[in-house]
Parts: C-alpha cells; sequence; structure tokens
C-alpha cells in the first residue's frame, strides 16, 4: 500500500483562485452582457413585430386616408371663421345670381366632433385630443317668382364643396305668382387636411335646369284655373202656330148669361170677351173652373188652367175633368 502524499498548499490555492475567478467572469458576463443581450434580443423582436403590424395597418388604411384627402380637397377652408365666412358669401351669392330679393344669410360653427372611441392612440399620442372634424351650418331666405327660388337651389346644390341640404321651404305668395324660399345646410372642414383655399364656383348643373324648367312649367303654386264658361245651348225655336203669349186674361166674369174670359193683346191692345165654346186663335173656352178663380181652355185633347195675369200661352196647370 502506498501512503498518499498530502498535497501542496499552493498548489490548492492555485485551483480555488482559478475557480473563484471563472465564477466571477461567468456572473459578470451574464449580469451585464448575456443577459441584457438577450433583453434587447427580446425588446428588438417586439419592435419588429409592431412595426411589421403598423406597416400592415398602413397599408390597409391608405385608401381611407386618401379618400379622407380627397374629401377634405373640397371643403372651403381650414379654419372655423374662414368656412363660417364663405358659407355666408355662398349663400347670399346664390340667391343674387338667381336675382331673389330680400336675401338675407346666416352662418355658424358648431362644436367640433371628436373621435367616439374611448381610447384611440396613434403614434403614441391619444388621437382623441384633436377633433376628427367641425360642422358649420348656414342658412339663406329671399323671395322671387317660383323659376328663380328653384334656380338658387340649383346654385348651391351646384357647388363642389362638401354640403348636406337639411330642409328646403317654398312658400306661396301673391297667390302664387312669387314665392319664399328658405333653405339650411350644414358643411364640414377638416382642420389638418383642408386647404387654405376654397374650391372655385360652378354653375348651376344643366340637368338640374331641365328639372326646373319643368316644375315651373306645372307651377304647383298658381292658383286653379278658372272653370270654362259653360256651352252655350241655343234655345230651342218656339213652334211656330198661334200666338197664344200675345194674349193676357184681363177678367174673369160670370153673369145671367154663363161665365165669360175677357183676354187683350199686349202688343196692339186689342180685346176679346169669350163664352163657353168660343175661340181663341185654336183654344176652345170651356168655362171656369170649380173655384171660379181659373178659366179652362182646351187645346186638342188637352185642358190647361189660366187665371187673371197669366198669359194665354200658359201650360204648366192641367185640367182633369172629375
Amino acid at each position: 500500500m502506498i501512503p498518499r502524499r498530502p498535497g501542496h498548499p499552493r498548489v490548492w490555492l492555485a485551483v480555488g483562485a482559478s475557480l473563484a475567478l471563472a465564477l466571477l467572469v461567468w456572473w459578470t458576463y451574464a449580469s451585464n452582457i448575456s443577459g441584457p443581450a438577450g433583453e434587447l434580443r427580446a425588446e428588438r423582436e417586439r419592435l419588429i413585430g409592431e412595426i411589421t403590424s403598423l406597416q400592415g395597418e398602413t397599408r390597409k388604411a391608405q385608401p381611407a386616408v386618401q379618400r379622407l384627402k380627397t374629401a377634405a380637397a373640397r371643403t372651403l377652408g381650414n379654419s372655423a371663421e374662414t368656412v363660417v365666412h364663405r358659407v355666408r358669401l355662398a349663400l347670399t351669392a346664390a340667391g343674387t345670381a338667381a336675382r331673389l330679393s330680400s336675401v338675407a344669410s346666416d352662418s355658424r360653427a358648431q362644436a367640433a366632433v371628436r373621435n367616439p372611441a374611448e381610447s384611440v392612440r396613434v403614434w403614441g399620442r391619444d388621437a382623441r385630443a384633436a377633433p376628427d372634424f367641425t360642422v358649420v351650418t348656414g342658412s339663406m331666405r329671399g323671395e322671387g317668382t317660383l323659376e328663380q327660388a328653384l334656380t338658387a337651389l340649383c346654385l348651391i346644390q351646384s357647388q363642389p364643396w362638401i354640403k348636406r341640404i337639411s330642409s328646403v321651404s317654398l312658400r306661396p305668395r301673391d297667390g302664387g305668382q312669387r314665392v319664399e324660399l328658405r333653405v339650411s345646410l350644414s358643411t364640414v372642414f377638416l382642420e389638418d387636411l383642408s386647404p387654405s383655399e376654397a374650391p372655385a364656383p360652378s354653375p348651376a348643373e344643366p340637368k338640374l335646369l331641365d328639372q326646373v324648367r319643368m316644375l315651373v312649367a306645372r307651377n304647383m303654386f298658381a292658383p286653379p284655373a278658372a272653370p270654362p264658361p259653360p256651352a252655350q245651348v241655343p234655345k230651342p225655336e218656339p213652334p211656330s202656330g198661334p200666338a197664344y203669349g200675345d194674349w193676357v186674361v184681363t177678367g174673369l166674369a160670370e153673369g145671367a148669361a154663363g161665365p165669360e174670359l175677357w183676354v187683350r193683346n199686349v202688343k196692339d191692345n186689342r180685346t176679346q170677351s169669350l163664352a163657353p165654346g168660343e175661340k181663341l186663335l185654336g183654344a176652345v173656352f170651356e168655362g171656369l173652373s170649380p173655384d171660379r178663380e181659373s178659366a179652362i181652355l182646351r187645346i186638342d185633347a188637352d185642358r190647361f188652367l189660366i187665371s187673371v195675369g197669366d198669359p194665354a200661352s200658359r201650360r204648366d196647370r192641367k185640367h182633369v175633368p172629375k
């Protein structure tokens, strides 16, 4: 058996120092190089993912952004004061160009419309802090003919700037010869996208003017035309025959000789006294009625009653013997 020789103390000291140095180097690398480097790599991967996601969202939003820019180009300015002033000028110009009288316009800015979402952040900032857009309302009134009022509406509708006509009122005046026009509308602008200059005014669209001419031709406010006078129906010629209408009953009498009928010709003032059986022209005097108030005249097979003051031509009272 070979006896173990004890190690040299310096050897063990050198081994311990080497181990301590290795541990120190490992700890220094892990805490100051390897750990932060891993965190940086993880942060780098996270940022790359976020950038990739934002790039995708940006590509998706580009068509909407382009449409938004196109719409913003059709606004009247990029400040409330400018847009309010230009709306009032545009409405007044439309009424004046249509030759309306008593034209009056008004406009004012409404509260800015903000994003309705609870939280919207774009590139690190809260998108709700800035308004999406601002609404400006306007109104105009004027008086004129129906054609002038509708032409003013056409001019307003034909302007290139964004608008929404919310109400139109046409009230007839002077029996429909004139109308009072009232129109209200609203427009918008975007402070960060709208240009400072307004679009150039446009004339009325021809197709709208064609509709105006069609409506004016009908003129729903004009009073209805008076009905035509009834056609004159020619009176039938009186049948040719004895002129009974020239004779008027002047009296009825009843004496010893019997009843009598006295008549007078209104044209030549001739008089005649008839006894029963005698004729006046073609009518036969047959006597008096039972109440003794009328004379009985027989013409052919019909009998008629006539009283004092009646013409001998009266035929509306027939006598039916009992």
